[in-house]
């Protein structure tokens, strides 16, 4: 009688071996096996390059894409975001559609926090964010809280024509005076004033008019 072999778990495998397969996977696999569980996030991280991913967040026209990148060694994923009746969905799939992995929360900023921590566990990534004119500040201020939390590095940070407060604009220019890019054309009280020290350092830094 002739038994059945099982499949051998990816896991098991030694380092140096899960190192070398690791080269022949796309960034979608590699996201797809992190995200089977605790343990896979943690064997990926420890499998992957250091400091070479990105990661973009557009939010614009209630519609939401995200993509992961990395510096020349795999091509970008993209998730997908859409509005399903009450709920917010992120989607990342396989071309085939055979393995799919969804975040899901009734409140937009529910499924992006899932995400980034998953995203800051195992790829670490510098991060480009534009917060479109449909925005809330509530969100935005929810999500770059959520950030530092993270200890995710921002890059590139683009606020557009929603209103914010003084105060969260402050934390803005005092947060982010490192950052490569930091746009701001959103609204805010006309009184506001600003004093930037020697220590705020963008790059490329743009108001709108009347700021």
């Amino acid at each position: 009688m002739s038994e059945v072999s099982k499949a051998l778990p990816l896991f098991r495998l030694p380092t140096i071996l899960l190192r070398k397969i690791n080269r022949y996977m796309d960034l979608q696999e590699i996201l797809l096996i992190s995200l089977a569980s605790k343990k896979s996030a943690y064997i990926m991280r420890s499998l992957l390059p250091k400091n070479c991913f990105t990661l973009s967040l557009l939010f614009i026209c209630n519609h939401s894409d995200i993509f992961l990148g990395s510096k020349g060694l795999w091509d970008r994923v993209k998730v997908s975001g859409q509005n399903v009746g009450d709920r917010f969905k992120l989607q990342v799939a396989q071309p085939s559609g055979d393995v799919t992995y969804l975040w899901a929360g009734s409140y937009l900023e529910d499924p992006v926090k899932l995400l980034l921590s998953h995203f800051a566990i195992v790829f670490n990534p510098t991060i480009s964010i534009y917060f479109g004119d449909t925005c809330t500040q509530n969100f935005v201020m929810d999500l770059l809280l959520h950030l530092k939390q993270l200890n995710i590095l921002m890059k590139d940070l683009t606020l557009s024509r929603f209103f914010i407060s003084p105060e969260n604009y402050k934390y803005v220019l005092d947060e982010y005076r490192e950052v490569s890019e930091l746009y701001l054309f959103c609204e805010v009280a006309s009184n506001f004033e600003y004093r930037a020290g020697p220590d705020f350092r963008v790059d490329d830094f743009c108001v709108s008019d009347g700021h």
